[in-house]
């Protein structure tokens, strides 16, 4: 037994979709096809490295277990990287992952145009984007950024692959930002999270790589923005520095952006730029998936993330007439949400602010207890009975409508 991978590229309306496609040797499981639909044509021939697409569904691969034959040529560097980047997994979950044995087609070298390195930076509009690209335009010398000319705003991350409407909001929401920094927007929609094939939380990093990997003709680098600085970094989970470095080839290279810099840290550069304050956008619970809800746990600590530095105007990213009572019954579901309100309470000591916010955080900090493991399971990926119905549903084909009239009923129900 053995998985393979092929990728398949259409043009079609001067736009590209490029495939990784999986299947296995009994001829009985169905083939998973992994899509990527950028907004212009991404260059592609018979030498172009499926490095990226690779390491796009690494993680799915070793959880597998079986050999893997990849059908197109992988560069040199990134064999070497996908050996060390297995070694990691192995060694942190081997209750998941097992070893592999990477078998490409062609191993080829790539020379890297260090005369053009151009970098393009994943884009969401949240504190770790907009950290990343006000960074390297705006805020270091500039002998020291990488040249960023473009951003990838992925649709199917933050925003549901099948709704068009909302994503188009976030493209319209992010945009004065971007064009005031001189910086192009792209697009790729993908399924690759709604497959939900690998574990998100280990794989955010990959799978986003994959999407920034497959521009690799064009730019030298890719830059991702940090979760955590690098005191707080937690080993296990899909975006560190120490996985997310080695996600390079010959040609390309992601680079873990920002891990020198706590949250509020990022927040203080972005309060000094009037637009970036106005576009932010950090919610993922909002039925609305362009615009912050104001009241999750997210939506709640961003706005205390500006208090702690002491920021006294109004933050029109988010919904007026705030409940400070909403503090106390902030949901905190695991250690590092816990870690990074306690680390906000302390900077907000640290530059003198005062405030009923600050008696309010410390009173719920004050009785947290950690949420078992079970519940935090199906916080994250929802009921085993929720994840086989959407399997059938998938498997039958109805897959979209059911999401749009989803949609549809929440906002109806909202109103």
């Amino acid at each position: 037994m053995a998985l393979h991978l092929h990728v398949l590229n259409e043009e079609k309306d001067a736009k590209t979709t490029r495939t990784t496609r999986l299947t296995q040797d009994d001829n009985k499981t169905k083939p998973i096809d992994v899509f990527y639909e950028f907004d212009r044509i991404v260059p592609w021939h018979e030498d172009t490295p499926v490095d990226g697409n690779v390491f796009g569904v690494l993680l799915y691969a070793m959880s597998v277990g079986q050999d893997f034959h990849v059908h197109g040529p992988v560069t040199y560097t990134a064999m070497r990287n996908l050996e060390e980047f297995q070694d990691v997994w192995a060694r942190w979950r081997p209750d998941m992952y097992t070893k592999i044995d990477i078998i490409p087609e062609r191993i080829i070298r790539v020379q890297k145009n260090i005369e053009n390195e151009k970098a393009i930076a994943a884009f969401s509009g949240g504190v770790d984007a907009i950290y990343t690209a006000l960074r390297h335009t705006q805020d270091l010398p500039e002998k020291l950024r990488y040249p960023i000319t473009s951003t990838l705003l992925v649709h199917g991350m933050d925003v549901d692959v099948y709704n068009y409407d909302d994503f188009n909001g976030l493209k319209n929401r992010v945009k004065p930002l971007l064009d005031e920094l001189g910086l192009e927007l792209r697009t790729v929609r993908s399924n690759t999270r709604e497959l939900r094939i690998q574990d998100w939380s280990h794989s955010p990093s990959l799978q986003l790589a994959a999407c920034l990997y497959m521009l690799g003709e064009e730019f030298a680098y890719g830059l991702i923005g940090s979760s955590y600085p690098y005191e707080q970094i937690v080993v296990n989970k899909g975006a560190t520095p120490i996985t997310d470095n080695l996600i390079r080839g010959d040609h390309f290279s992601i680079i873990h952006d920002g891990c020198g810099a706590a949250r509020t840290d990022k927040i203080k550069l972005i309060a000094g730029n009037e637009t970036a304050c106005d576009v932010l956008k950090v919610c993922w619970k909002s039925k609305d998936q362009s615009v912050n809800c104001g009241e999750c746990e997210k939506c709640i600590r961003t706005r205390m993330n500006f208090w702690a530095i002491g920021y006294k105007g109004d933050l029109p990213c988010f919904p007026d007439n705030f409940d400070l009572e909403k503090i106390k019954d902030l949901t905190i579901q695991f250690d590092g949400q816990y870690r990074e309100l306690k680390a906000t309470l302390q900077t907000a000591h640290d530059n003198g602010v005062s405030g009923a916010w600050m008696d309010a955080l410390q009173a719920r900090l004050d009785i947290w207890e950690p949420t078992d493991a079970k519940t935090i399971q199906r916080q994250r990926y929802g009921s085993p009975l929720k994840n086989a119905l959407k399997k059938v549903v998938i498997a039958v084909g109805l897959e979209e409508p059911v999401k749009k009239a989803w949609r549809s009923f929440k906002r109806k129900y909202a109103k």
